[in-house]
């Protein structure tokens, strides 16, 4: 097969193929058809020229372009997001670090706090009790003053008798 006529039937495939993977296909099967015929013979100097596998239809390289720049750009957006991602959960690690740090801190408070706490109850528990003991005596010391007080009456009143038996008396 000519080189021309392998390349008309590579339009030609082209033609009738519409899907992009059919015109790959046939220009895969293209360029195989002419390395075969190529392996045949030896191989020879041959001037630059354009072989069918370097000829690319544009329409081709257009979709193809397209395409690539769209897987990059979805790429790029994709590398951004990732980026704002790890951005993001430093930046609640750090938060999260804080908070932990800051709660650490207000537990210790708290732990003293409490402790204060306990201590000022025992004390208001111990003033109590002590008070409880202070009103007690001082009932009782009341109701002695007022025994020894009404004894100091009748005493009173037993020594102004006898005063006055003696005054009688003479």
């Amino acid at each position: 097969i000519p080189r021309s006529s392998a390349l008309s039937k590579l339009r030609d495939t082209q033609a009738t193929y519409h899907p992009v993977g059919m015109r790959a296909v046939a220009m895969l099967m293209a360029a195989a058809s002419v390395s075969a015929l190529r392996m045949g013979g030896l191989a020879r100097v041959r001037s630059p020229s354009i072989s069918p596998c370097m000829v690319i239809e544009p329409e081709i390289y257009r979709e193809c372009a397209i395409y690539d720049f769209e897987m990059e750009e979805k790429m790029k957006r994709l590398e951004e997001v990732v980026v704002a991602a790890k951005d993001a959960a430093t930046a609640a690690n750090n938060q999260m670090e804080r908070v932990a740090t800051e709660k650490s801190a207000l537990e210790a408070a708290l732990n003293q706090q409490e402790k204060k706490l306990e201590k000022l109850s025992l004390e208001v528990a111990d003033e109590r009790e002590e008070t409880s003991y202070l009103r007690e005596n001082l009932q009782k010391q009341a109701a002695s003053a007022a025994a020894s007080a009404a004894a100091a009456s009748s005493l009173e009143i037993e020594v102004s008798r006898m005063l006055r038996q003696l005054d009688d008396q003479g």
